[in-house]
């Protein structure tokens, strides 16, 4: 089922500055302007990061991240999810300047298997979206706190 367009209504508007915003989506959809299919915002732009032109910017953002979760095959290696943050992990000790999380180390521990995974190369790509935390849940867990690193 598609969504609804999302009200771009806000309380932070005064009531003739909303009407103006919804007279505005309502004007883009009578043109053909799509809305994202996962949030029901208004497809603005794309910004030239994906073919899909039905998911907005944000969802395709979680969209790409959501098709590589585990995935061996993936060039992106693990995606681990700790709290609702989501973070690329490439496990092994890496040497180099751009290291993610300035290098520090992370022993991770993967809540099903049991797998721990070292690595000094974590990045941080956000706090995974609401609607897309029932597919994404939380598959690891910190066992120590990061060390050492750049200074």
């Amino acid at each position: 089922m598609i969504p609804q367009p999302e009200s771009p209504a806000s309380p932070d508007f005064t009531e003739t500055e909303n009407e103006d915003r919804i007279w505005e989506q309502n004007y883009f959809i009578s043109f053909g302007f799509d809305t994202c299919y996962e949030c029901g915002k208004l497809i603005e732009n794309n910004y030239g990061h994906d073919e899909n032109t039905e998911l907005c910017f944000h969802c395709n953002h979680w969209n790409e991240h959501l098709k590589n979760l585990n995935n061996p095959d993936s060039p992106w290696n693990l995606s681990i999810i700790i709290d609702g943050l989501h973070y690329r992990c490439y496990p092994g000790i890496h040497r180099g300047n751009s290291l993610g999380m300035a290098g520090r180390h992370f022993l991770i521990r993967h809540l099903e298997s049991g797998t721990e995974i070292e690595t000094n190369h974590l990045w941080h790509q956000g706090t995974v979206a609401d609607h897309f935390r029932d597919r994404m849940p939380n598959n690891c867990r910190f066992v120590t706190r990061a060390t050492g690193g750049a200074s």
